[in-house]
């Protein structure tokens, strides 16, 4: 039996996954949160200088990364991921332009081992930047992941040129859902896979939206597929 061509199309695009670039933005402006989003913004702008001590640099023994939990009930997208910069390290002082490219990686987490869900790199740099904005990851397509309920994961991201400080939180005990880590002696690399707890929240916001259960999803696709059939038939009358 000869398959119509449309339908072989939609076969080939069903057994296929799109890859979506990650796009970077930076923005002067804290992200607007919801009930399902994780973040804390208690970042040490009020004591200059007080916590760059307990956080690292982009590129100062490795990618810094920063834990998070996930709220329990349903599963939930990973829609965005941002963090601030501290406005120090090569390329943030006096508000110069960062140049290169970023990496990032999202990592299960179970005790202090790490499992990669999604490694990314030669995502452009905004420019201009300016060292104390918020930098988002948006994500899209395939790059969306699904994360479970009440699981903790983590975030890890580095720039290929100069080094740029992340803000970092002044209370220790700021975000009670994850931790900051980073190297705490070599240098490490997206092939780390053990957490190594540094002590201070990195001023962060992950992007989190429930999705869908299948009983609803199937719902709503049976309702528009109705819809279209009654809306053809009436059209052939």
């Amino acid at each position: 039996m000869k398959v119509p061509s449309l339908l072989l199309y939609g076969m080939v695009l069903a057994g296929s996954s799109v890859h979506a670039a990650v796009t970077l933005n930076a923005n002067t402006v804290a992200p607007t949160t919801d009930a399902f989003d994780q973040f804390t913004f208690l970042d040490d702008a009020v004591i200059p200088g007080g916590t760059f001590n307990q956080q690292a640099f982009s590129d100062n023994a490795g990618p810094p990364g920063q834990t998070f939990t996930t709220p329990a009930g349903t599963p939930f997208s990973l829609l965005a991921f941002a963090f601030k910069g501290a406005n120090t390290g090569s390329g943030n002082l006096g508000g110069n332009v960062q140049t290169g490219t970023w990496g990032i990686r999202v990592s299960s987490v179970l005790g202090t081992t790490l499992t990669p869900l999604l490694t990314l790199s030669g995502i452009p740099s905004p420019t201009p930047l300016v060292g104390t904005e918020w930098m988002t990851f948006t994500f899209s397509g395939a790059d969306v992941l699904t994360l479970a309920p009440a699981t903790q994961y983590a975030f890890e991201t580095f720039s290929s040129t100069g080094y740029y400080g992340f803000d970092a939180a002044v209370d220790p005990n700021s975000y009670p859902g994850g931790v900051a880590f980073n190297s705490t002696s070599a240098a490490r690399s997206f092939g780390s896979t053990t957490l190594q707890d540094r002590g201070y929240d990195r001023t962060f916001y992950a992007d989190l939206a429930p999705v869908p259960e299948p009983g609803l999803s199937l719902l709503l696709g049976g309702g528009l597929c109705a819809l279209a059939a009654t809306r053809r038939s009436r059209s052939v009358r």
